[in-house]
């Protein structure tokens, strides 16, 4: 009897070995990864900050941020859902899949008509005027389809498919860059924009490719339906996160202009940069999380890659902080120069939101409790608030200010909830 308990123990020692050896493998491939994405993403930002300069460069952005923002509104959370399910259950992802491909055409031209019809009635809230407004709203059925796509690969655990896919949009997207500047000698933002709407072409339909291993692509209207409780609350905390993160771009447009816009456009470049540490350990953590029955094995695995998490940033932010202007003028020339002391300010809040993020991972494998909707509420309209006072007081340097701030307190309450959660030994249907 004794034995059996020996080597019933010895087991589950080996197993939990065997979990942490391979979530290390992968989250380390996908650091690795993300370290190719954010040179790429460097690239693009570099080229486009000398080829635009600041003012275009701020057009640009806040095209971008739109096209995002249309994409974030139009998924409705099923993008995670797609990663949720496919991890319960990879048998359903020829239908998720399929779902995917129907989905992200409808939605895409709801944002484009419903959007257009937002500005004619209300053109003094047009962000941008014409041909860039076209083209930023009309990359939405795109974005929707390879966001949509994308996340079933960490949902059957292929995070290698996952990092080949965010690295070959990043690299098609730097080629067509340059091909733009050396063949056409061009730098019409008209032009350069329009490149950006072949990486989520091409990768989905190598997506699509791939998927074809697990069976013919297929539509279940019954599997939309079935995931609309949790795809709403990701859709509602995914609205709110835009908002934190992304929207005071828009602000800055309007309050400052588009030269400032420019500048912290740059801030937010370099902000995506060191996201991607706590963006790659998150999801492997999230994907792994998604699969497991234990809260209890769920929430070490959280601890250990929030330990890890803040290591890493701790790390990075020094490095950074120490070499700021080499770096900032490595990047971006002189001219970006404005753009170093707001990135300064923001330092503790990316901190504090980048270990959040894992704790978030942690609250959407268990269902994502309600309780975050009303966090994400609370941080968006403090951020939004904090931002009208400080931006035409501080100008960019509030804004950066006004971040740090929402995203500490916003952190600290992620955080204590997720404690909450991570001492109860069964998680019920939330």
């Amino acid at each position: 009897m004794q034995n059996a308990v020996n080597n019933s123990t010895s087991l589950k020692k080996l197993f939990q070995a065997s979990l942490q050896s391979d979530f290390l493998r992968k989250t380390s491939g996908t650091m690795l990864a993300k370290v190719i994405i954010g040179i790429l993403g460097a690239i693009s930002s570099i080229l486009l900050a000398r080829m635009l300069g600041p003012e275009a460069r701020g057009t640009f952005g806040v095209a971008l941020q739109l096209s995002t923002f249309g994409v974030q509104i139009g998924c409705l959370g099923i993008n995670s859902s797609n990663l949720y399910y496919s991890a319960k259950d990879p048998s359903k992802v020829p239908i998720i899949a399929g779902n995917s491909l129907l989905i992200s055409i409808v939605l895409g031209i709801i944002v484009i008509v419903v959007s257009s019809v937002f500005f004619y009635f209300f053109p003094t809230l047009q962000p941008l005027d014409g041909s860039m407004l076209q083209l930023s709203l009309f990359w939405v059925p795109l974005g929707i389809l390879y966001l949509l796509l994308q996340n079933i690969f960490p949902g059957v655990q292929d995070i290698k498919s996952y990092n080949l896919a965010e690295i070959g949009f990043r690299a098609i997207g730097v080629i067509l860059f340059v091909l733009v500047i050396v063949l056409f000698h061009s730098t019409s933002i008209e032009l350069v924009y329009l490149t950006t709407y072949f990486p989520p072409l091409i990768i989905s339909i190598w997506i699509l490719w791939k998927l074809k291993s697990y069976g013919k692509i297929s539509f279940d209207f019954k599997e939309v339906t079935s995931s609309i409780s949790y795809s709403t609350r990701i859709y509602i905390a995914t609205i709110f996160a835009f908002v934190m993160l992304k929207s005071n771009l828009f602000m800055i447009k309007e309050m400052l202009g588009a030269t400032e816009a420019g500048y912290y456009s740059v801030v937010m470049n370099v902000s995506d940069l060191f996201s991607m540490i706590s963006a790659s350990i998150g999801m492997i953590l999230y994907s792994k999380s998604s699969s497991m029955a234990e809260n209890s094995r769920r929430w070490k695995m959280t601890l250990k890659s929030a330990a890890l998490c803040s290591v890493l940033l701790l790390i990075a932010f020094t490095v950074y902080y120490f070499n700021d202007e080499t770096i900032f003028r490595l990047l971006f020339g002189k001219e970006f120069d404005s753009a170093i002391v707001p990135f300064n300010y923001l330092l503790i809040g990316l901190f504090f939101m980048g270990v959040q993020t894992i704790f978030m991972q942690y609250l959407a494998s268990i269902g994502l409790p309600k309780i975050t909707l009303y966090l994400w509420g609370f941080g968006a309209v403090l951020y939004l608030i904090l931002n009208t006072i400080f931006i035409p007081k501080y100008g960019l340097n509030g804004a950066s200010i006004a971040t740090s701030v929402s995203y500490f307190i916003f952190a600290v309450l992620v955080i204590i909830c997720s404690f909450y959660y991570g001492k109860k030994v069964v998680i019920e249907k939330l």
